[in-house]
């Protein structure tokens, strides 16, 4: 299922205050293996050179990004251990050939509590950490945020209740780097029932 029944959006889940955000591409099941087990859906397309490197040595090794995407947000599909979606159906397109690649990629509690303590520890931060390259830097020649970073632009100002504290946190560009980050770059090519996943929730999964 590509989008969320009760919002007729795409699904999003939030965390830390509703300053970190992961947006996935749906949520299915019956996936080979376990077909009765929900799991989240990520969906990409690469180009050859990174699609065969992905062949060849998996999600966690090549993709460590979309890898930390997915923990993201199995992490957030619920508050416990018992409640969260435990297992992600990982697919990538082949953008010279149309190739399909697939991958299960199973909840890690221990890997996604250190992502997330590291987003918190992120999100309340007194002050930000340091710039991980300079203003020519290929780290930084193409942010969207660099003017925040390096030139001391002011960012403009959301809706967020604590408006100080966001802008703050937006110093050096990490809120929307995050976004950025757990952002999916495909729509799902799944599909499932909107009463199916109304139960879904329903139940607490």
């Amino acid at each position: 299922m590509t989008v969320d029944p009760q919002t007729m959006k795409q699904w999003e889940l939030s965390g830390i205050d509703d300053h970190f955000v992961c947006k996935l591409d749906g949520i299915a099941r019956g996936v080979p293996e376990k077909p009765k087990v929900w799991h989240t859906v990520e969906m990409k397309t690469m180009n050859d050179k990174n699609f065969k490197a992905l062949v060849k040595h998996g999600v966690r090794k090549t993709q460590p990004k979309h890898f930390a995407q997915m923990q993201a947000g199995m992490w957030l599909s619920g508050n416990s251990v018992d409640n969260r979606m435990a297992r992600s159906l990982y697919v990538v397109i082949n953008k010279n050939t149309d190739d399909i690649y697939s991958e299960i990629v199973e909840f890690s509690k221990v890997y996604a509590d250190q992502l997330m303590q590291k987003a918190q520890n992120i999100v309340y931060a007194e002050t930000p950490p340091d710039r991980i390259g300079t203003q020519s830097s290929m780290a930084c020649k193409f942010c969207p945020v660099k003017g925040t970073c390096h030139a001391n632009v002011v960012p403009p100002v959301n809706s967020a209740p604590a408006v100080t504290a966001r802008q703050r946190r937006t110093a050096h560009g990490l809120v929307p780097g995050i976004r950025k980050h757990l952002s999916s770059l495909t729509s799902s090519l799944l599909a499932a029932s909107t009463s199916t996943a109304q139960s879904f929730w329903r139940t607490g999964h």
